[in-house]
Formats: structure tokens, C-alpha cells, sequence
């Protein structure tokens, strides 16, 4: 819990974030046969295809190759009476997650974190007895950002986890413009626990460092801390404790 408007302070996530980044999409067009996993679509992040079930007992595969942990989501999308299940499974075929409306309207989306590897998508006309003339299928996929990485906030915090209020302030900064804050607007709320993180890649890192500039007015009894986390957040490991006030910008 933080007292005080313009603290640089964040929390760092190693494991698990969606990324608010905006995509340009190119359309592909209709690839058949790929009516099982041998014949399966390469499908890549970001770019949406165009495909059809008929007859409708048409199965739809595709597969794709992921380098790193990542979060991935994978939806498909078309005419509002149509109706898709979707699935997906790993190298193995062994089934890891499926789904049938979690789209809009009728259409389907699985969202998870998965491990580097193959995996495959596969879709049907739900109850396999209409065809559907045309749906969509997209792939977006969140890898961690790359290491060595720094950020001065005068950007906003599209890189970041951000769990309100924190936010940029241009009330004090060092070396720039902004700063982020978990009071951006004045004191910090009583019974406040709230976090600021970010999802890095570490595994070609060799000993590395995080360092940052901060100020902090924090009441006696409250805390803010400085966590790692290696397992997607299941265990996590404190870096440092920051208490009392310290108005002045530190290293």
C-alpha cells in the first residue's frame, strides 16, 4: 500500500500477460483438404483466415508453433446464425481445452497460457447437421517482452498488467515527463492492495538486473513490495520492502 503521487515503484511478472496491442489482420482464403491434424493449416498469430464447413460433417484443422510461454486465444467469428465448436489439442493430440460459446452469438474462443511446442485447432459446425457458407479463424498469441527492456512511462502502459488506480502522472517524474503512481491522483485509498506488473522474457538473460527511480510517502503500518514470480504466479518470491517516506528520487 502506497502513499504519495508519483511513485515509479512496479511490480515484475514473469509469467502471465495479455498484451493490449492493436493487430493489423489480412485475409487468407480457404485451404482444403484439411480435414485431419496431417493435413492441418498452418494458422500464424494476427493474421485472419477465411474457411467454410461443407459438407457438414467438414472438419476443419489447423496447427501452429509457439518459441515461448505464451497466452494464447484463438476464436472464430462469421454470421450470427452460425455455430462453431472449437478445439485444441497439443503435439500428441491429447485434448486441452474446448469450446462452444464463449465467442459472440453462436461462435467460439478458447483462451490460454501454453508452454513452447505444436498445437492443433479443430473446428466443426456444431452438431455437424448445417453447413456454414464462411467463418473466421484467428489466432492472437502474447509473448513476453524481450529482455533487456526499459520504460519511461511516456508512452502510457500498454507493455504493463495495471490494476486500478495505478496510473501515469505528470505531477513528478525523473528524466522524462511521466511517472507511474498507484495514487496518480492524490493519496492513496485506505485498505488499498493493488499491483502494477509486467511479463519478461529471461531465459537468454544472464544475471539480470532490475533497477528503477522512486519516491514514496507510505503511513506508518502500510507497505509496497517488490515480487517475482517464475510459475505463473502460483509462488511468489519478495524482492525488496519499501515503508516509511523518502521524498526525494532514488535509485
Amino acid at each position: 500500500m502506497m502513499k504519495g503521487k508519483t511513485l515509479s515503484l512496479f511490480t515484475i511478472v514473469l509469467v502471465a500477460l495479455v498484451l493490449n496491442t492493436v493487430f493489423s489482420v489480412k485475409m487468407l482464403g480457404q485451404s482444403e483438404p484439411n480435414n485431419d491434424y496431417l493435413t492441418a493449416t498452418t494458422i500464424v498469430s494476427d493474421t485472419m483466415q477465411t474457411h467454410s464447413i461443407d459438407p457438414a460433417t467438414d472438419v476443419d484443422w489447423f496447427t501452429f508453433e509457439l518459441n515461448y510461454l505464451s497466452d494464447v486465444v484463438i476464436e472464430t467469428s462469421g454470421a450470427s446464425l452460425d455455430d462453431t465448436e472449437l478445439q485444441l489439442s497439443d503435439a500428441n493430440l491429447t485434448l486441452i481445452s474446448e469450446d462452444d460459446n464463449s465467442g459472440g452469438d453462436n461462435w467460439s474462443k478458447i483462451t490460454k497460457q501454453l508452454a513452447p511446442g505444436t498445437y492443433y485447432i479443430r473446428i466443426i459446425e456444431k452438431g455437424q447437421d448445417a453447413v456454414i457458407p464462411q467463418y473466421n479463424v484467428l489466432l492472437t498469441v502474447a509473448e513476453p517482452i524481450a529482455y533487456p527492456f526499459s520504460d519511461d512511462f511516456e508512452n502510457g502502459l500498454d507493455n504493463w498488467i495495471v490494476v486500478a488506480p495505478w496510473g501515469t502522472t505528470t505531477v513528478s517524474s525523473h528524466g522524462g515527463n511521466n511517472s507511474v503512481s498507484e495514487s496518480p491522483d492524490g493519496l492513496y485509498l485506505s485498505n488499498l492492495n493493488v499491483s502494477l506488473g509486467i511479463k519478461i522474457n529471461l531465459s537468454d538473460a544472464v544475471q539480470p538486473l532490475l533497477s528503477f527511480w522512486q519516491k514514496h510517502h507510505i503511513q506508518s503500518g502500510d507497505y509496497g513490495y517488490i515480487e517475482v514470480s517464475t510459475n505463473n504466479g502460483t509462488n511468489w518470491t519478495t524482492l525488496q520492502y519499501i515503508i516509511g517516506a523518502n521524498l526525494e528520487w532514488h535509485e
